[in-house]
């Protein structure tokens, strides 16, 4: 059985309010643009996938 993804509208205003946290918090660890914006999307796509994974 699939799961149900989250709503569209949930995760446009989660990533309208996080990215840049996300994205900056990345970036201090990996210490390169690319991975951290990999990173992000990860974080949003798990986020989308997972409703045990919330902010």
């Amino acid at each position: 059985m699939k799961k149900e993804l989250r709503s569209e509208e949930f995760l446009r205003d989660t990533m309208d309010r996080f990215t840049k946290t996300v994205y900056l918090l990345a970036l201090s660890q990996v210490h390169r643009s690319e991975d951290a914006e990999d990173i992000c999307q990860d974080v949003f796509l798990r986020l989308l996938q997972d409703d045990t994974f919330f902010f």
